[in-house]
Order: structure tokens, then sequence, then C-alpha cells
């Protein structure tokens, strides 16, 4: 299906301590993610997911669906001085033809150190 609307979003942490080099989402599971592993839409607009994909990638990542193995539901990210920035992308996801409207979409999500 066709995907459109990319739009960039991070998670910046802080205030890191011990000795975690790295940091990486676990994006859960619940009854906002669909069988595909997509954010349901819970706006107006019709025939549209919401996808989560780690910045640097054309694949999305398939929310809930890979194992809570360090950085399988996303990319890690350096830890330095205490902080990281974690960058991914949001893109609108048909999944028929789209009709007008609102997108509204969210995730739960636990961070990873390692």
């Amino acid at each position: 299906m066709a995907t459109a609307g990319a739009t960039p979003f991070s998670i910046a942490l802080s205030g890191c301590t011990g000795s975690a080099t790295q940091a990486a989402v676990w994006f859960e599971n619940d009854s906002n993610v669909n069988a595909a592993g997509r954010l349901i839409n819970s706006g107006t607009a019709g025939n549209v997911d919401v996808a989560i994909y780690n910045a640097s990638s054309s694949t999305h990542i398939p929310i809930g669906q890979t194992s809570t193995t360090f950085g399988s539901s996303g990319t890690a990210f350096p830890i330095n001085n205490g902080s990281a920035t974690l960058n991914y992308m949001a893109r609108y996801y048909a999944t028929g033809i789209a009709t007008a409207g609102t997108v509204t979409a969210n995730v739960n999500y636990t961070v990873q150190y390692q």
C-alpha cells in the first residue's frame, strides 16, 4: 500500500547514569496496534494507519511483533555524556482508498539500556 507524510520525531533521554553505552526503544503491542504492527488511527480519516520507522529505514518497525531483545523494535542509539536522542519517523499508511479527515494514533514504549 502507499505511504505518505513522513513526520520525524525524537525521544530525548537525559540524566543517563551507570555503565550503559546504548539506548533503544521497545514499541509495545496493545489495543492501539493492529495485526500488521501499525498504529490504529482513532481519527476521522478512513483506511489510514500510522507506521513507525527507524529514521534511516524504509521498512516499518513491526510494533510489538519482534522479540523484546535489546534493539529488536528499533535501532540502538549511543549514550554520550549521559544523554541520547532516538530518532524515528511516522508515516501515514493507506490500507485502502484513503478518505479525508484527522489521523490520531499513540503507542506505549519502554526504553532499554545496554
